[in-house]
């Protein structure tokens, strides 16, 4: 299969599936008309939002579903791997420690693995603030003179 062809298949496989996601999002938002309390509807309806990268809905469910039932592990566990997937691993390790004493040590096993996941956000933060001091001191040089 040439290289046109194969991307015109992923293309229409993407479409389909795509398509079949959003018929599944207004199943679940139905059923959650139905049944507001439902911390497994809004679980649902968060990976489905995550499925097609709307992150920040994603987020607004899972918390919705931890909302609905504080005790549902996954609902932690997959809302602390959005924030690691956006870089935000202080957040992350939050949501993996709640997990982790409901009983899903996945998340929390990751960060014990790759303990590096923290430092480097707090070095990119750091590399940040001094990008950002250097650029201050660039601007007020060339204003000055």
């Amino acid at each position: 299969m040439t290289g046109a062809r194969k991307n015109w298949v992923r293309g229409l496989v993407e479409f389909a599936l795509d398509h079949d996601v959003n018929r599944e999002i207004e199943n679940q938002r139905q059923a959650i008309e139905d049944n507001p309390d439902s911390a497994v509807r809004h679980f649902n309806l968060a990976v489905l939002y995550y499925s097609q990268r709307r992150v920040d809905e994603a987020i607004a469910e899972y918390e919705a579903s931890i909302k609905c039932d504080p005790t549902l592990a996954r609902a932690y566990r997959k809302l602390g791997e959005v924030y690691v997937n956006i870089g935000d691993y202080e957040r992350a390790r939050v949501y993996a420690q709640e997990a982790a004493a409901l009983g899903d040590r996945a998340l929390l096993a990751m960060f014990e693995r790759y303990p590096m996941a923290g430092r480097l956000q707090k070095q990119s933060v750091r590399e940040s603030k001094l990008d950002a001091s250097t650029a201050d001191q660039e601007r007020m040089q060339c204003t000055n003179q």
